[in-house]
Parts: structure tokens; sequence; C-alpha cells
């Protein structure tokens, strides 16, 4: 039994199981849009709002291919989490997972999922980030031979990993509490690609254009299918294939290493250095990167790449200020 606000598109009896997710944080617009796309053009009664999971038999899928929305409750509120305590995708650590004393919304979603996802054979989570003008990347925790082979098929120039877990370091998860960990912990392969600008609605079609041509090369897909989960409109579907078709194939590789956090309970207040705050920019240990309105600084505790800077107005107690990543 599939867990809601998630169907299956069913071909053949044998072959992988493969998902893809949106909307696993709930502000992350691009991914819930392009799930929703996809469900339209396979059954348009499909929605958000339809929370029953559904079966549907078309020819053209290799084994299943199941569409749906990550975190629903958290999709409705428009924030990117559904409880005040760990976001959604923050709880799939196993002891966490298997501590039934513990219970919340995206918890309980959690654990609702994790049923799927340890027999998913290939994951796309398709997210955005928080920081305007950002631009796709990958990020997943250990680089293994699968993604090695699927890495290149998307058209991005980082690719982000965390093979120590250290985006869990906020919530002192002991493991890394991600989707794609789930999947990859249990030996199938999982990737979240991050689409750009959490409203950026223009990523859409590159990123249904790119997943479509992922599972088209991976036979999980025929062309016919193919053709049917590109975007609709004319210009939208030419303006992304000719994005596709720029991409020269270069890949910077950067792990995260550590995570800074403010020393000020929210970030009121707070303004960035001269030139500081864009994704991938590389920094030095002691560098400025901004300063409270009563003079506080931030400085760089060692050198690498700035990975997830939060924009000033989102800055809270429960957000780290950045990462900071090397190249490996």
């Amino acid at each position: 039994m599939l867990p809601a606000h998630l169907w299956q598109i069913r071909g053949s009896d044998q072959g992988p199981c493969t998902v893809i997710l949106g909307g696993t944080h709930g502000d992350e617009r691009t991914g819930i849009e392009l799930v929703r796309r996809w469900l339209g053009s396979i059954n348009p009664s499909c929605n958000l709002l339809l929370e029953q999971p559904g079966v549907y038999d078309l020819e053209g899928v290799n084994g299943s291919l199941i569409l749906g929305f990550g975190n629903p409750e958290a999709i409705l509120r428009d924030s990117r989490s559904a409880s005040s305590q760990r976001d959604l995708n923050r709880c799939f650590e196993s002891s966490l997972l298997n501590d039934l004393s513990q219970s919340w919304t995206d918890l309980n979603r959690a654990r609702d999922l994790f049923a799927l996802l340890k027999r998913t054979d290939l994951l796309i989570d398709v997210h955005a980030t928080s920081t305007p003008n950002s631009e796709p990347f990958l990020c997943f925790g250990k680089m293994t031979p699968e993604h090695e082979r699927l890495c290149p098929l998307f058209p991005v120039e980082h690719i982000l990993n965390d093979p120590d877990g250290v985006l869990g370091g906020p919530e002192g998860a002991l493991e890394l509490p991600t989707t794609d960990q789930a999947v990859n912990r249990s030996g199938g392969t999982a990737i979240c690609y991050e689409t750009g600008f959490l409203a950026d609605m223009s990523k859409v079609p590159l990123a249904q254009l790119a997943i479509a041509r992922v599972l088209l090369l991976n036979g999980i897909i025929t062309d016919e299918i193919f053709q049917r989960l590109l975007a609709k409109d004319d210009n939208e579907r030419s303006d992304a294939q000719q994005r596709l078709d720029s991409f020269t194939g270069d890949q910077k590789r950067i792990k995260l290493v550590s995570f800074q956090t403010p020393l000020q309970p929210t970030g009121k207040g707070f303004v960035f250095a001269e030139g500081m705050g864009r994704p991938w920019q590389p920094v030095q240990k002691e560098q400025l990167y901004g300063r409270y309105a009563d003079g506080q600084e931030i400085r760089f505790v060692e050198n690498g790449y700035l990975i997830f800077p939060i924009p000033s107005e989102r800055m809270n107690d429960k957000n780290t200020l950045f990462y900071l990543g090397q190249t490996f």
C-alpha cells in the first residue's frame, strides 16, 4: 500500500521501482509544480488534495514509476516543514524512525514514506534553495559507482556530497537523516536534485527535461512517455532544450565539511559583507561574512566554498547561517 498523496504508474510487472518526489520541503515550489504537471499528464484528476493513493497501468514504463508529494501538510502551509521540530528531510535517522516515543507531523510522514524508500531502486527528490538566483546542483551522501554513472546525465555544474552527515549536525543526528540516505543505505540509489531558487518557476521545464531524460536513458520509460513528460508550452520546451544543449559537462565535486550557526537568536539586523552570500563562492578562514546590528561579526572558521547561505530575512535560531564545503 502506497503512502497518501503518492501515485504509482505501473508498466511491466518486472522492473525497477523509481520514485520522484516534490515538496519534501513544502515551500520549494519547483518540485511541487513538476510533480503536479507529471501527474496531470497521467491523470488530470490527481492533485495534492486527493489524498488516497492510486495505481495506473501505462504501457511504456519499465517496472513502476511513483510520483507524489513528500510533505503534503507543509505544502498546504507553504512552509518548509509542518512541525516545529525537525523537518521531513531531517527525520530519516534510523534511531529516530524507530523511537515510537517521538511523534510529530514530519516524523510521522517520514515513517510512512520509509517503507517505500526502503524498496526504491532510484529516487529523485526534487528540491530548491532559499537563495535567489541560485543554479541547479545535485546533493546526496556518499558517491557510489551508480552515482558516478548518473551524475553526468544532469545538467548541473556542482555535485555536493555529504558522506559524514554534516547536514544532520544542527539537529544532532548521528547519520545523514535525509530521503536520499534512506534509499542509499537500503541498497538503492538516490539523488536530491536542487533545481534553483524555490520560487523560480522558470526552472521547472529544464527539471522536467533533465529528469525525464534520466528516466529515458536508463530504460525506465519509452520515448513516447518521455515526450509526454516534457513541458507542454513550446517556448518552455525549446528554452529547456537550449539550456540542456549548452551544458558543457563540467562538474565540480564538493564535500560538506562544517556549518556555522548564528551568534544571536535571530538574524535581525544582519548585513552581509560586500560580495558575500553567493552559493559556491570560495572563502578564506577568518574572512568576514557579515555583521549584526550591534557590531558582532561572523567570520569563516576555515577555508572552503560557501554552501546553502541563508538570506538575512530567513535567519532564525532554527537555521544555520551557512555550510562550508571543500573540493575532493
